[in-house]
């Protein structure tokens, strides 16, 4: 008879747990703006421009556990970008990641960035340092039309691929 009633409770609790939805709190966003300082360097770390002061955001980000997503990979960029897609993330640990593609508004060539650095949020002010590195596809020819200090690729799957330069940024 005990086993019998400890069969049924244990079947009643297993009902309740697949039935009973399970509840999360729903996820958090947070808007953030910064000011950018950055120097732009060619493939051979030669200077290609500087600027300093520049505004940027704002731009949501997702909470999920201790990391932050960026919502819309566009709200990065101050400019409207053609056909932008792509992912950032925040770690817990401060660590920023992500790559975006677009069509490039100066040559109307692919663009592939990849970003990484350390930053952090402070209220709502995301403050630290990371660098971008682009790269351009296409032919030898439309590429260096457009950026003619730039170096081919040399990887596997990366014909075609161009490194055009990259920029370091102080964000505050």
């Amino acid at each position: 008879m005990k086993k019998v009633a400890f069969l049924i409770i244990c079947v009643s609790l297993l009902a309740v747990l697949i039935v009973s939805p399970v509840t999360a709190a729903p996820p958090t966003t947070i808007t953030v703006t910064w000011t950018e300082d950055a120097t732009r360097y060619y493939p051979d770390g030669t200077v290609w421009a500087s600027w300093t002061g520049d505004a940027n955001g704002p731009m949501d980000l997702l909470i999920t556990g201790n990391a932050y997503h960026v919502v819309d990979v566009g709200e990065f960029y101050n400019t409207t970008l053609p056909d932008i897609e792509g992912s950032m993330i925040i770690s817990g640990a401060g660590k920023f990641s992500g790559h975006t593609t677009y069509t490039s508004l100066a040559s109307g060539l692919p663009i592939r960035e990849l970003l990484n650095g350390d930053v952090m949020i402070d209220g709502s002010t995301l403050e630290g340092l990371y660098t971008q590195r682009a790269y351009a596809f296409g032919s030898a020819e439309d590429v260096l039309t457009s950026y003619p200090n730039s170096v081919p690729v040399k990887s596997e799957n990366a014909d075609g691929w161009w490194f055009i330069g990259y920029t370091e940024y102080t964000a505050y």
